[in-house]
């Protein structure tokens, strides 16, 4: 982890727009594990989610107005879609599934145009600005209100805020689609909170960290960057130790019954890594990530144990590849 940063009271955890909404992001779930057995204060929040239906809802209201048919039809039909895409019937007709999903893109697409965004429920291009630019990444940090999500969570996160007392803010970005957001969050956050300390990880900070000739360019804006596994160095932020083990994921705080999908979807790894270890083209390989599997045994019964208390549709096994023990 490169930067000191102090201890503190507890932590929110961010999921930024924008990405798939199908299902509870995996990481942040088992850092909130490690982190609250750790005795440690934390909150989840999926603004991914929440940030999407809410420009949903917007352009929706907005609609009324426009002269476009589609989109004055998608904000007719959009509860109506948003409840289809949670229910199983609607998988089984590829027309009807095709039709509402193209219908809430829409109001996506609507929402987030006057800032230059093509915005849909599978990915985020900005017109301006490019995520695998640092410079671009900063300009999205120093002018947040350019963001088709700002009005929203500019609104949102004091609510969030007020919940539970944080001295720390962490961001978990994995694509390279939520790269702009989390920083015009990030951006947002250092002017409106500036007592309040921001640490970056996920898949995709991991990646920019273990490329040859890094060097941080966000030290103005992020007081820490997490390379790898967060649970021990998130814990030591608190002047907590971890003991190394694997900690059972906690889910709660996150709608499993909100994500669009036909059934609450749980996301589980049973490993880091990969044992396989042979693919040239595998960032796992390339960034040298070690394999860390959990023993089988403990696997298993962390999924009865989260399978009797969430009841979920789906098991999602995160592993890049199934040892075969588990």
């Amino acid at each position: 982890m490169t930067g000191k940063i102090g201890e503190g009271k507890g932590l929110l955890i961010i999921h930024p727009p924008a990405a798939k909404a199908c299902e509870a992001p995996g990481g942040p779930a088992r850092l909130a594990g490690a982190l609250k057995a750790g005795g440690v204060a934390c909150r989840l929040w999926d603004a991914n989610l929440e940030g999407q239906l809410a420009l949903m809802a917007s352009a929706a209201q907005a609609a009324s107005g426009d002269s476009d048919t589609w989109t004055r039809r998608a904000a007719r039909h959009l509860e109506a879609n948003l409840a289809a895409l949670r229910s199983p019937e609607l998988y089984a007709h590829r027309d009807r599934y095709g039709r509402a999903v193209r219908d809430t893109n829409r109001l996506l697409w609507a929402a987030a145009r006057p800032s230059g965004v093509r915005l849909n429920l599978a990915d985020y291009e900005d017109g301006r600005l490019n995520p695998v630019r640092s410079a671009d990444l900063l300009a999205a940090a120093a002018e947040p209100a350019a963001n088709p999500f700002h009005a929203w969570f500019a609104e949102r996160l004091p609510e969030i805020l007020a919940e539970m007392p944080v001295s720390h803010v962490g961001l978990s970005i994995n694509y390279l689609s939520q790269a702009l957001t989390a920083f015009a969050m990030i951006g947002h956050i250092r002017r409106e909170y500036p007592s309040l300390r921001i640490v970056l990880g996920g898949g995709l900070v991991t990646s920019w960290m273990r490329r040859p000739g890094w060097r941080d360019p966000f030290g103005s804006l992020a007081d820490g960057m997490i390379d790898g596994p967060g649970e021990a160095p998130l814990l030591d932020l608190f002047g907590k130790g971890h003991a190394g083990g694997f900690d059972r994921p906690d889910f709660d705080g996150l709608p499993l019954a909100g994500y669009l999908a036909p059934g609450a979807v749980l996301p589980y790894s049973a490993s880091s890594g990969c044992w396989w270890q042979r693919c040239s083209f595998c960032p796992e390989l390339a960034e040298g990530t070690p394999y860390r599997p959990v023993p089988p045994g403990q696997a298993v019964e962390d999924l009865r144990a989260l399978t009797a208390k969430l009841r979920p549709a789906l098991i999602h096994l995160l592993d890049n590849a199934l040892s075969p023990a588990i």
